[in-house]
């Protein structure tokens, strides 16, 4: 797999695991990642979908999903809740 690597505090965590139906649609596991470029190796928490339709497999998919090295999408802001919660 090729993606991006984030370090999130344990509130970002947990709404990722909202975001991604954790335990329903997936499951986070630890892997050890492969960093570029350089090589170093890290262990990373990976979402991962196990039960599928298996016709997802027929659709276009993506070989990667990766931000340009160095540059960031968005800033992350701990006060901002898009789950409607209060902070």
């Amino acid at each position: 797999m090729v993606g991006d690597l984030y370090d999130v505090d344990s509130k970002m965590l947990t709404r990722l695991d909202v975001l991604e139906n954790l335990p329903n649609l997936y499951t986070r596991t630890l892997l050890d990642c492969v960093l570029s470029p350089g090589g170093t190796t890290v262990q990373a928490q990976v979402y991962m979908i196990h039960n599928y339709n298996k016709a997802m497999l027929t659709e276009p998919f993506l070989t990667d999903y990766v931000a340009e090295v160095g540059t960031q999408l968005c800033t992350y802001d701990p006060n901002y809740s898009i789950f409607n919660e209060q902070n």
